[in-house]
Protein backbone atom coordinates (compact mmCIF):
# COMPACT_ATOMS: atom_id res chain seq x y z
CA UNK A 1 0.00 0.00 0.00
CA UNK A 2 2.28 2.27 0.87
CA UNK A 3 4.51 2.11 -2.38
CA UNK A 4 1.28 2.45 -4.26
CA UNK A 5 1.13 5.93 -2.15
CA UNK A 6 4.44 6.80 -3.41
CA UNK A 7 3.82 6.24 -6.88
CA UNK A 8 1.26 8.35 -6.80
CA UNK A 9 2.72 10.91 -5.69
CA UNK A 10 5.35 11.00 -8.72
CA UNK A 11 2.30 11.55 -11.03
CA UNK A 12 2.16 14.28 -13.14
CA UNK A 13 -0.58 15.98 -14.16
CA UNK A 14 -1.88 16.74 -17.81
CA UNK A 15 -3.70 19.86 -18.37
CA UNK A 16 -3.91 23.14 -20.25
CA UNK A 17 -3.85 26.66 -18.56
CA UNK A 18 -6.57 28.71 -19.60
CA UNK A 19 -6.16 32.48 -19.57
CA UNK A 20 -8.42 34.39 -18.43
CA UNK A 21 -7.10 37.76 -18.40
CA UNK A 22 -8.81 39.78 -21.60
CA UNK A 23 -12.19 38.23 -19.84
CA UNK A 24 -10.99 39.49 -16.59
CA UNK A 25 -9.15 42.83 -17.84
CA UNK A 26 -11.21 45.82 -19.91
CA UNK A 27 -10.37 49.24 -20.75
CA UNK A 28 -10.65 52.12 -18.84
CA UNK A 29 -12.65 54.62 -19.15
CA UNK A 30 -11.62 58.44 -17.93
CA UNK A 31 -12.96 61.48 -16.86
CA UNK A 32 -12.35 64.91 -17.57
CA UNK A 33 -11.64 65.13 -13.64
CA UNK A 34 -8.58 62.65 -14.27
CA UNK A 35 -5.26 64.31 -13.36
CA UNK A 36 -2.56 63.95 -16.47
CA UNK A 37 -0.52 61.20 -14.82
CA UNK A 38 -3.72 59.62 -14.38
CA UNK A 39 -5.00 59.75 -18.41
CA UNK A 40 -1.96 59.11 -19.54
CA UNK A 41 -1.54 55.43 -17.55
CA UNK A 42 -5.42 54.89 -18.71
CA UNK A 43 -4.47 55.42 -22.17
CA UNK A 44 -1.28 52.87 -21.58
CA UNK A 45 -3.57 50.27 -20.02
CA UNK A 46 -5.88 50.82 -22.87
CA UNK A 47 -3.75 50.69 -25.62
CA UNK A 48 -2.25 47.04 -24.10
CA UNK A 49 -5.44 45.46 -23.67
CA UNK A 50 -6.19 46.36 -27.25
CA UNK A 51 -2.99 44.94 -28.75
CA UNK A 52 -3.15 41.55 -26.29
CA UNK A 53 -7.10 41.46 -26.24
CA UNK A 54 -8.73 43.34 -28.36
CA UNK A 55 -8.22 40.75 -31.75
CA UNK A 56 -9.51 37.40 -29.66
CA UNK A 57 -12.76 39.71 -29.16
CA UNK A 58 -13.11 39.70 -32.19
CA UNK A 59 -13.42 36.13 -33.24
Amino acid sequence: MSLTLLLSACQTMDFAATDLSCDVFKPILWSKGDTKETSTQIIEHNAAWRSLCFNDKQK
